[in-house]
């Protein structure tokens, strides 16, 4: 996965399986820096979520509404 996710312009989709343990640090590290989460399945549980946000990613997901609550309180924090 590492070597998928190193600064290149690719994007790598999964599905759910063994990637659901993956470290938000970590696939930012590998990537080289904040990217693009698109979670097609709405597994990424709440935490991971804003973590990817704290971490400068964007975050896009099929049926979670509440995606964009979670970015404005992320920012809001980072405000203080």
């Amino acid at each position: 996965m590492s070597r998928a996710l190193r600064p290149s312009g690719h994007r790598v989709a999964f599905r759910p399986a063994p990637y659901m343990d993956l470290d938000p640090e970590e696939v930012v590290g590998w990537a080289g820096g904040p990217l693009a989460v698109v979670d097609c399945f709405g597994i990424l549980p709440d935490e991971k979520i804003r973590r990817y946000f704290e971490l400068g990613c964007e975050i896009k997901a099929l049926g979670r509404g509440h995606i964009q609550r979670i970015k404005e309180e992320v920012r809001s924090a980072g405000r203080r």
